[in-house]
């Protein structure tokens, strides 16, 4: 987390680098290792801490007011979300890796290169945090994220078919029945 909020120069891996930060976030009633149901408790408890972002193309800063925690999971078919913030705040994303009953959190630092990495897709992309949808322009990213809660406001991944495959429904027998009305009007 600290990571995400206070990047060094050199020698980011190390835990020693952030000593003088761990007091800037509350973690009171929260037990380590983390739990991923704890971590919207930890939201909660740091909802004021601001966040001053410096964008590349213009010269104001933006002040952002709490922080939006985001979890992937890499499985057999990709990456896929596990967890998805309700909040607006400084968007954080990390790689949940696990084994049996060990688990540990990774900051992921550049998160389209990842993705990249994934699809081997190389041009400038949009990426959708709550479910990986991705789209080449900004306004179709926009319009998609006022629409995407993802599957009843939980993490979802949308698999599509490879390119060239139809879908063909089969089971006719499981269609809705529909019961055929008529209503005759006559004039004599």
């Amino acid at each position: 987390m600290l990571s995400a909020l206070f990047p060094v120069d050199k020698n980011a891996q190390r835990p020693n680098q952030y000593n003088k930060y761990f007091d800037t976030l509350r973690f009171d009633g929260i037990d380590f290792p983390v739990k991923l149901s704890s971590i919207s408790k930890f939201e909660k408890l740091n909802k004021d801490f601001c966040v001053t972002c410096q964008h590349r193309n213009c010269n104001d800063e933006t002040h952002l007011h709490g922080l939006a925690i985001y979890v992937f999971e890499w499985k057999k078919d990709g990456l896929s979300p596990l967890r998805i913030s309700d909040c607006n705040g400084y968007k954080i994303r990390l790689m949940l890796l696990h084994s049996e009953n060990i688990w540990h959190y990774a900051f992921i630092k550049n998160f389209r290169r990842l993705l990249r990495q994934v699809t081997g897709n190389d041009g400038h992309r949009f990426w959708c945090d709550k479910c990986l949808y991705v789209t080449q322009y900004e306004q179709v990213m926009k319009r998609h994220a006022e629409d995407c809660l993802g599957i009843d406001q939980s993490p979802c991944k949308v698999i599509m078919p490879p390119p060239g495959d139809t879908i063909r429904f089969k089971n006719i027998r499981k269609q809705l029945k529909l019961r055929l009305y008529v209503i005759v009007i006559s004039s004599v």
